[in-house]
C-alpha cells in the first residue's frame, strides 16, 4: 500500500545522487506520514457479507473536485452462498445516505445500521448459486478516516483543485457499499466518472469511452480482474495525459498513461523511461505484468507516498524507490492480496524488498546503493528489541502499516528465506506461489507462501516462520575466534535475543575471515548457543567480518582483542593460573580476566576478577599470567575481555580449568542444610578462614578462627536458600566444596 517514507529513517548515507534524491524527498514525508497515521478504527471481520460472493459492480459516480460529495449508484451482481437468503448486507458508513434500493424494478426496503452496515430486505428469499443483483443509490460527504480514504484539495500551490480516494485498510466503506473484507473480490467492474469538463476522471483499468453531457464529461473505466474493494479508486483533477507504450525486450509492450498534475516537475516520458528497466526487472523474476492486457499507469494526487491501486498507481511523486514500490505491488498486493491484515507483509514486505533488488541489479545506484540500502533496514528493525512481522493488533492503521515491522522486517525476512533457500529455490517458490491457480488473482495467507517454499526447497521452514514471523525480535551475535600456528582457525558462536518470545534463531550465519592477500568467507549453521566450530586455513587471519553481504537480521560483535597465540588455564595446587601470549598489540589499554562457574550460574553471568595492563601499540611478542587464588569448586571458565584507548572491546575465546580432587578436601554435613552446618577439615590448623560465596561469585559469609580447629558449627540462619562454593583456607592450604541451603 503507501510506501511510508519513514522506512528510510535509519539508513545510512548512500552514494549515488539518483538515491540522494530519493531520501531527500522521502524525507520530507515523514512529518506528513507521522501527522497521517491513523487511529485505532473499530472495523472487525463483518460476517453478515460472508453469505454471498461479489461477482461484478457497475459504479456511476458524480464527483467534483470542488466539493466534498459523492453521489450516485452501485449496482453489484452477486452469488447467494447459504439457504434462506431473503437479506443482504453492504459495508457502507452511515455519512452516505441511501436513497433507494431496487431490485428489478422493485424498491426494497433499507437500513442503515449504526455499525456502518447497509440491511437491504429482499422481495424473495434467493436460491443458492444463482447469480443476481441490485442497485443502490445514495449520496453524501465521506468521513475523514484512516489515511483519508476520499479527500479533496487545492494543489499546485493552491491554485488546481483535485480529489482522490486511498481506501486502505478500512476506507472503502466510507465512499461506496460494497463488501470490504479480504475474503471477496469483484470479477470485475465498470466505473462511471461524471465530473466537469474541465477535468478528467482516472480508474482502474481500461478507459473505454469519454462522453460529453452538458457542462460534464462522463469517463467509462473498465476493468476486467479480480479486484478488491480497498483497490478500488478514482480520482479527478486538471491533468495533463500522457499515454505511451512500455517496450519489452522479446518484444512484448505495455500500455502506459500518466496522469499529471500542471505542475509537475516530471514528465511522462522521464517516468516511463526510469520505469521501463524496473519493469523489465521484475517481468524478468517473477513474470509477465499481471494487467498486460489493460494498461500500467500513474496518477499524481496530493497524499505524501503512493498507493498501488491496481494498474493505476496513485503517486505524491517519482522517485526510483516509490516507482519501484508501487510497481512492485501490482505482483505483490494486487495480483495476490494479502488475505488478512496480518498478513500485510506479504504486500508491503515484498514491495519493499523488490525496491531493494533494483539496486542489486544495478538500477538507480547499483552496488554500493545496494549494501547501504540493506544495512539502513536492518538498523531500523534492530532499533528496537520487540516486534513481529505477523501483525498482532489489525484494528491499529499504525500498527498494519509500521515501517519498521510490516515493510522493513518483512522485507529482511523474504532476504533471509532467499539466504537459506539459495536463489534458484526462493525464486522459483515465489514464481510458484504467484501462479498457483488457487492463489492468483486472489488472497493469500503467510503459510500458503511457506508451503510452496518448502515444496520447491524440501525444507521445513516451521521454525524459521516461529522465529522471524511470529517471533519478535532479533538475535545479537558474539562470534569468538582464535587461530593457532598451524593456521587451525577454531570459531565460537554466541547468540543472545532480543525478545523472550525467542530462545534460539535457527539460520545459517556468514563470517568472512581476511588475510594480507586472499579471505574465505565460511558459513556456520549452529543449533546450539555456544557451538564450536574448526576449519584448517591456508593463509593467517587479519581480520574479521560478520555477515558481510547483510543477510541476517541482527547485530554482531568480532571477538578477538589482539592476535593472542596463546590462552590457557590449568590449576598448580594453590591456583588458576591464567596464560595468555599475544605476538602483536595495537592500541591495547589491557585485559580483564573474567571467570564464570559451573555453580548454576546463569549462562554468561562473567565476573571480572583482574586486569593486565596492556602494550599499547606493540610488534614484540608480550606473555601474560594471572593467578586466580580463590575459584569456585569444579570447573571454572576464562576468558579476556581486551579493552583499547578508544573504548572499543573484544573477548577472547573460553578456556576452562578444575580444582583437583584433593583440593576438596571439606566434609560438610548434613548436606542440603537448613539452619546450621558443620564444616570439617583434613587436620587442626590455626587462623583457618571460611568463607562462602553464592552462584554470582559474590561473598555472603567470612568466618576467621585463630584457635586450632578441625571441625565448626557455622549458622546459615542469616543466608537464602540456594547453592554456596564453601573455601576454607588454613596452613597454606585452599579446601572447597559446594553447600546446598534448604
Amino acid at each position: 500500500m503507501k510506501y511510508w517514507i519513514t522506512i528510510l529513517l535509519a539508513a545510512v548515507a548512500m552514494n549515488a545522487s539518483a538515491q540522494l534524491t530519493d531520501t531527500v524527498e522521502w524525507e520530507k514525508l515523514v512529518q506528513f506520514e507521522s501527522e497521517r497515521k491513523g487511529p485505532h478504527l473499530s472495523a472487525p471481520k463483518n460476517l453478515n457479507t460472508l453469505h454471498y460472493d461479489v461477482k461484478y459492480h457497475r459504479m456511476e459516480w458524480e464527483v467534483s473536485p470542488l466539493v466534498r460529495y459523492i453521489g450516485g449508484a452501485v449496482t453489484t451482481y452477486f452469488v447467494p452462498q447459504t439457504t434462506g437468503f431473503n437479506q443482504i448486507y453492504f459495508d457502507l458508513h452511515t455519512a452516505m445516505v441511501v436513497s433507494a434500493v431496487q431490485y428489478h424494478g422493485t424498491s426494497c426496503t433499507f437500513s442503515q445500521l449504526p455499525s456502518s452496515e447497509l440491511l437491504v430486505t429482499l422481495p424473495a428469499t434467493l436460491p443458492v448459486g444463482v447469480l443476481d443483483s441490485l442497485t443502490i443509490s445514495y449520496g453524501g460527504v465521506p468521513p475523514t478516516t484512516g489515511f483519508g480514504s476520499y479527500a479533496t484539495q487545492n494543489v499546485c500551490s493552491n491554485t488546481v483543485p483535485a480529489m482522490w480516494t486511498l481506501s486502505e485498510p478500512y476506507g472503502a466503506r466510507d465512499w461506496w457499499p460494497c463488501k470490504q473484507d479480504l475474503n471477496d473480490k469483484a470479477d470485475s467492474i465498470d466505473i462511471y466518472i461524471t465530473t466537469p469538463s474541465a477535468y478528467k476522471g482516472v480508474a482502474n483499468g481500461v478507459l473505454m469511452s469519454q462522453t460529453v453531457s452538458g457542462a460534464n464529461t462522463i469517463y467509462h473505466w473498465r476493468h476486467r480482474h479480480p479486484i478488491p474493494a480497498y483497490l478500488v479508486a478514482i480520482a479527478v483533477s486538471d491533468y495533463s495525459v500522457h499515454s505511451a507504450t512500455l517496450s519489452l525486450s522479446g518484444g512484448g509492450s505495455i500500455p502506459m498513461v500518466n496522469y499529471l498534475y500542471p505542475c509537475s516537475g516530471t514528465s511522462g516520458t522521464t517516468i516511463n523511461n526510469n520505469l521501463q528497466p524496473i519493469m523489465q526487472l521484475f517481468i524478468n523474476l517473477f513474470g509477465n505484468y499481471p494487467f498486460t492486457n489493460e494498461k500500467y499507469g500513474h496518477a499524481q494526487f496530493g497524499w505524501g507516498g503512493g498507493m498501488e491501486h491496481t494498474t493505476v498507481s496513485f503517486m505524491g511523486g517519482f522517485s526510483h524507490l516509490l516507482l519501484a514500490h508501487e510497481l512492485a505491488h501490482q505482483w505483490f498486493g494486487d495480483k495476490i492480496t494479502c488475505g488478512s491484515w496480518a498478513d500485510i507483509w506479504l504486500n508491503e514486505g515484498f514491495a519493499t524488498y523488490l525496491e531493494g533488488m533494483t539496486y542489486e541489479n544495478g538500477l538507480g545506484g547499483g552496488a554500493s546503493v545496494w549494501a547501504s540500502w540493506k544495512q539502513s533496514k536492518i538498523n531500523n528493525v534492530t532499533s528496537l528489541a520487540s516486534g513481529s512481522v505477523w501483525v498482532d493488533d489489525t484494528t491499529s492503521v499504525s500498527r498494519i502499516f509500521s515501517s519498521r515491522l510490516s515493510y522493513d522486517k518483512g522485507a529482511l525476512l523474504l532476504h533471509m528465506l532467499r539466504w537459506k533457500l539459495g536463489d534458484t529455490n526462493f525464486f522459483q517458490g515465489v514464481r510458484n506461489y504467484l501462479n498457483d491457480p488457487a492463489l492468483a488473482y486472489g488472497y493469500a495467507k503467510t503459510p500458503q507462501l511457506k508451503a510452496h517454499l518448502e515444496a520447491v526447497s524440501g525444507q521445513n521452514l516451521d521454525e524459521f516462520f516461529a522465529d522471524w514471523y511470529y517471533g519478535q525480535g532479533y538475535p545479537t551475535y558474539t562470534v569468538q575466534w582464535s587461530q593457532n600456528g598451524a593456521q587451525l582457525l577454531t570459531v565460537q558462536l554466541f547468540q543472545t535475543p532480543s525478545h523472550a518470545s525467542v530462545s534460539f534463531f535457527n539460520i545459517p550465519v556468514p563470517v568472512r575471515f581476511n588475510g594480507a592477500s586472499k579471505n574465505r568467507t565460511l558459513v556456520f549453521d549452529p543449533s546450539t548457543n555456544g557451538q564450536t566450530f574448526t576449519e584448517q586455513l591456508d593463509f593467517t587471519v587479519t581480520s574479521v567480518e560478520f555477515d558481510p553481504d547483510r543477510w541476517l537480521c541482527a547485530k554482531s560483535s568480532i571477538v578477538l582483542p589482539v592476535e593472542l597465540t596463546e590462552l590457557s588455564a590449568s590449576w598448580d595446587g594453590k591456583a588458576v593460573q591464567v596464560k595468555w601470549a599475544t605476538a602483536t598489540e595495537t592500541d591495547n589499554r589491557g585485559f580483564e580476566i573474567q571467570r564464570m562457574s559451573e555453580y548454576g550460574a546463569p549462562a554468561n553471568n562473567w565476573e571480572t576478577i583482574g586486569w593486565k595492563d596492556g602494550q599499547g601499540t606493540s610488534q614484540t611478542p608480550a606473555y601474560y599470567q594471572w593467578p586466580d587464588e580463590r575459584p569456585m569448586p569444579g570447573m571454572n571458565y576464562y576468558r579476556l575481555r581486551q579493552l583499547d584507548f578508544d573504548g572499543s572491546e573484544e573477548f577472547s575465546m573460553v578456556v576452562g580449568a578444575e580444582a583437583p580432587t584433593e583440593h576438596r578436601g571439606l566434609k560438610l554435613f548434613p548436606n542440603p542444610a537448613r539452619q546450621e552446618v558443620w564444616v570439617e577439615w583434613p587436620a587442626a590448623v590455626e587462623n583457618a578462614e571460611l568463607e562462602l560465596y553464592d552462584v554470582h561469585g559474590r561473598l555472603m559469609l567470612r568466618q576467621r578462627w585463630q584457635e586450632p580447629l578441625q571441625r565448626r558449627l557455622v549458622s546459615l540462619s542469616e543466608l537464602p536458600g540456594g547453592v554456596y562454593a564453601v573455601v576454607l583456607r588454613a596452613g597454606g592450604q585452599v579446601w572447597m566444596e559446594r553447600l546446598v541451603r534448604r
